[in-house]
């Protein structure tokens, strides 16, 4: 089972549309919303943490299109 993380802080801007579109590519996926003490990333880019692995990006569908080839991989 993947398990992806996001931050409400940092990325709360994103929150939303990174749930909707995680969920679009593991529908069975743990997300957890909530801190995750990454700041300094989640201060100047878009990010969600992948099973034990940051995925940082410019935007949303940068950061999508990385889960996308990792979750493939796996």
């Amino acid at each position: 089972m993947n398990e992806f993380k996001i931050c409400d802080i940092c990325n709360e801007q994103y929150v939303n549309e990174l749930k909707e579109s995680l969920s679009k590519i593991d529908q069975d996926a743990k997300i957890e919303i909530k801190c995750h003490g990454l700041c300094g990333i989640g201060a100047r880019h878009v990010f969600v943490v992948v099973n034990g692995m940051p995925v940082i990006g410019e935007t949303v569908a940068a950061v999508i299109n990385q889960v996308e080839t990792i979750i493939k991989k796996d």
